[in-house]
């Protein structure tokens, strides 16, 4: 998928806000059990029947179709539910800098800068200084551009040879690791089988455009994204699905479920 241009980007922020602004209803919990990894083997949207089952109801579908294509293809969607999780313990851990503003370096002098500068607070997990002298910085020019903050816990190269586990979780100690844990466990996925983990904190009033992502690693792993700080969820238009038309309107209240996105 080429990468959208600004007025395009303009255009599905006005389309979002239009949405919202109308009392889009948000998406009930979806729970369409668990996704095999197998079937990210080739796109969804190209198989036959795919097309069939999403164009026809419920109803109409053979009773004798088999189980697991009914929950693969009941409504031509590729996201899922795995439960409810308490995510207060990771919240408070990360409540220091959330909802501040990102300072975006203009010149390289500007990023000299700002790299010369002291640690303020070792218990905000966001500022970038303290992720460069005790975890890791790394730029994502499209997030960073978009003033997206992050916390960076393990992360894989886009060839998925190598996984790297950052100090703040690395440590066995790590409170952000016991407060991660839970997650975890409700998923059943032990730490070694993830590939990249991170916090994301998106400035209010953001659109980041429809998009798919990219990179070898894509098609052996499941996306899971999982509220953990949201404000106004009924503002919050996150939507997903195996096209632009098809895509589900997915509900982002803190601690809800766990959401798996398969694009």
């Amino acid at each position: 998928m080429a990468a959208t241009s600004t007025e395009g980007i303009e255009s599905q922020h006005k389309a979002s806000i239009a949405m919202v602004n109308a009392s889009h209803p948000s998406a009930q919990m979806i729970d369409r059990g668990e996704i095999p990894l197998e079937w990210k083997q080739s796109p969804t949207v190209e198989d036959p029947l795919f097309t069939i089952i999403s164009s026809s109801t419920t109803a109409t579908q053979p009773e004798a179709e088999d189980s697991n294509n009914s929950r693969r293809y009941g409504k031509g969607s590729c996201v899922s539910s795995r439960g409810m999780i308490d995510v207060e313990p990771l919240a408070n851990l990360i409540a220091e800098g959330c909802h501040d503003a990102v300072q975006r370096p203009t010149s390289q002098s500007s990023v000299k800068k700002i790299e010369a500068q002291s640690v303020k607070s070792e218990t905000n997990l966001w500022d970038d200084e303290n992720a460069r002298h005790n975890n890791v910085y790394i730029k994502r020019p499209s997030h960073d551009n978009w003033g997206i903050k992050k916390i960076v816990l393990m992360f894989c190269d886009d060839f998925l040879q190598t996984v790297y586990e950052m100090p703040w979780w690395h440590n066995r100690d790590s409170k952000i690791r016991d407060a991660i844990q839970p997650i975890l466990t409700l998923l059943a996925v032990p730490p070694e089988r993830v590939v990249r983990m991170l916090l994301a904190a998106l400035p209010p009033g953001v659109t980041i455009p429809v998009h798919e992502d990219s990179g070898e690693w894509v098609r052996y792993t499941h996306r899971i994204h999982v509220p953990v700080i949201v404000n106004a969820p009924e503002k919050v238009l996150f939507q997903c699905g195996p096209t632009e038309t098809t895509m589900e309107r997915i509900s982002c209240t803190p601690g809800m479920y766990i959401i798996w996105a398969e694009l």
